[in-house]
């Protein structure tokens, strides 16, 4: 695993044109850091002001937005649609819209796209009781953040589905003092209003928190928020898509295991 030591032998490059500085690792290690513009290698970044960490759920903590999109290409292939991994990146994942209002462009009543959407509601949920959806190493990372920050979950997931997620992750949730889920705020990611309620939560100001996320709309919901963000690269976001949502100050990496590393915490 690459570090952002400066007493290792990487070499620091400029990765125009998003003008940021990169550890280049050694010939074949790909699992490095992408460093933002101004970074000085030679030191941890400064989170020495971080109190509370706020992390999303899905992608992040649990692989769950691939049964997401198996249920939704099963049901959707009924009516002749074929949902690709772009189509469903593009209509879920960037712009949160329905993948049933594909159905209705294809000509389907609201009556039937009500009925497609319960029966992706079933499968998606009996996939979440028997698809492997742990992310490894995840259980560590968050029991070793956990003695050193407050944390939160802030998430777009029903409540039903998510609690059947985590029936299934042992006592993840005792690290968190809270979970916010779908209807807890008036507007959903992109809006800041989930991580707002979550600092209100925590009685925190912007600066004292730091977003984990793995989204687009979770990023741009987290800047508005006025919140800085690690990144973290996902099934359907890469590195360089990530890093175009981001500021100066944040950071990306490619694995949730880099993160105690990149927070500057001691090895257990």
């Amino acid at each position: 695993m690459a570090s952002i030591d400066g007493d290792l032998p990487y070499k620091t490059t400029r990765c125009a044109p998003q003008r940021v500085w990169c550890i280049q690792p050694p010939k074949g290690d790909r699992n490095h850091f992408v460093i933002r513009q101004g970074y000085n290698q030679s030191m941890n970044p400064n989170y020495s002001k971080i109190r509370f960490l706020l992390w999303d759920n899905d992608g992040v903590l649990v692989d769950t937005e691939r049964c997401y999109y198996a249920a939704g290409q099963q049901v959707l292939a009924e009516i002749g649609v074929a949902l690709t991994p772009e189509l469903f990146k593009d209509v879920s994942l960037l712009h949160g819209k329905s993948l049933f209002d594909i159905a209705a462009d294809h000509g389907l009543s609201t009556r039937q796209c009500l009925e497609l959407r319960h029966r992706r509601d079933q499968l998606y949920s009996a996939m979440l009781h028997t698809e492997n959806i742990f992310i490894p190493g995840v259980d560590g990372v968050i029991k070793h953040c956990a003695a050193h920050f407050r944390m939160c979950i802030v998430s777009s997931s029903k409540k039903n589905n998510f609690y059947e997620i985590h029936s299934r992750t042992g006592n993840l949730l005792s690290y968190f003092e809270f979970q916010l889920l779908n209807g807890d705020y008036p507007r959903s990611k992109p809006h800041p209003d989930p991580w707002q309620k979550a600092m209100d939560r925590f009685q925190a100001h912007p600066d004292e928190c730091l977003v984990i996320e793995d989204s687009p709309r979770g990023i741009q919901a987290a800047k508005r928020a006025g919140i800085g963000v690690i990144a973290v690269e996902s099934r359907y976001f890469n590195d360089s898509e990530l890093r175009s949502y981001l500021n100066a100050s944040d950071f990306s990496i490619k694995r949730i295991i880099d993160l105690p590393k990149l927070l500057g915490l001691p090895i257990p």
